[in-house]
């Protein structure tokens, strides 16, 4: 509900829908009772695995056999 507040005063300036997510997302806080991380190893864990699984998953998608060829370089 506090990112559909937020989000139909940016949409109605013309804002990206992102900008009132993040607004909403200030105001509310910790605020929600929803559970929060309160040890900074638990955060450092969440960053890698976040940044680790997009670049699997791109991984996943670059073939290995028939590379497609680079643009020529003529020096």
């Amino acid at each position: 509900m506090p990112g559909l507040l937020g989000a139909l005063p940016a949409r109605a300036r013309k804002l990206p829908l992102l900008v009132g997510y993040v607004a909403a997302a200030v105001v509310v806080g910790p605020h929600m009772g929803a559970p929060t991380v309160g040890q900074l190893r638990e955060i450092e864990l969440l960053a890698e695995i976040g940044s680790a699984l997009p670049l699997f998953s791109l991984g996943l998608e670059v073939p290995l056999r028939d590379p497609q060829p680079g643009p020529c370089r003529s020096s």
